[in-house]
């Protein structure tokens, strides 16, 4: 949240205007398209970036591609999902009511959600797959792309970029991407350790301030397993 890192640097003496552009789900991909279409043109003096969690959802999924349409479909809009049923329900609140009530007839919630609406289902892997990927070094190959690439669209503006490891409290692990109590915590746990050693090695080569913030993946800082 934006209030209070403008309060603490308020505190210091250091009056700052704060935005929060994080959104929920994103990976590094949304993150580099975000700063160029609607977050660059505000034009910080610095940019902090807190990605890795989520990456590991694309990093696991089969078929990777560096695009990532592996694991979102690009062709998806929200305005085209359930459309026979959409139009069914401007005629009838009945049917909508009936219908999503129990996600009946091939309607699907899923479906509706911005987040998980575009995510490729039929390429989940299994809980072997997935542990084979996270053991594939070529799987952080966008992410590492997609860093660099931030990094030198600031250093050209003159804008400072901070990089941050994310925290990761496995044992608090909630998403809709996978089912919490599956067999797929330990692959996506070792999944955002080797992110976050990414983004400290980048840190460093680059010559980027790094926060840490995996040493508070403890209860007293986390709701869940990532967020504050």
């Amino acid at each position: 949240p934006s209030a209070p890192l403008s309060l603490a640097l308020a505190a210091r003496g250091v009056p700052a205007e704060v935005a929060n552009a994080g959104v929920p789900g994103w990976t590094s991909h949304e993150t580099l398209a975000s700063w160029r279409e609607r977050v660059g043109p505000l034009r910080p003096d610095v940019a902090i970036v807190v990605d890795g969690r989520n990456e590991a959802f694309a990093q696991l999924w089969n078929d990777y591609r560096d695009d990532y349409a592996h694991y979102r479909d690009p062709s998806y809009e929200l305005v085209h999902s359930n459309l026979a049923w959409k139009r069914l329900f401007r005629v009838s609140r009945l049917a909508m009511a009936v219908v999503t009530r129990g996600e009946l007839f091939g309607f699907s919630m899923r479906r509706e959600h911005p987040l998980y609406g575009a995510i490729r289902y039929d390429l989940l892997p299994s809980p072997a797959q997935a542990r084979a990927a996270a053991a594939d070094p070529a799987r952080a190959r966008a992410f590492e792309a997609n860093l660099r690439a931030l990094h030198a669209d600031l250093a050209s503006e003159g804008i400072d970029l901070v990089l941050a490891t994310v925290p990761f409290w496995q044992e608090r692990f909630a998403s809709g991407v996978f089912d919490p109590a599956s067999e797929y915590i330990d692959a996506i746990g070792s999944r955002v350790r080797a992110n976050n050693a990414l983004v400290r090695a980048l840190a460093s080569e680059l010559g980027t301030p790094l926060v840490a913030l995996e040493p508070l993946s403890e209860e007293r800082w986390l709701a869940d397993d990532c967020h504050f």
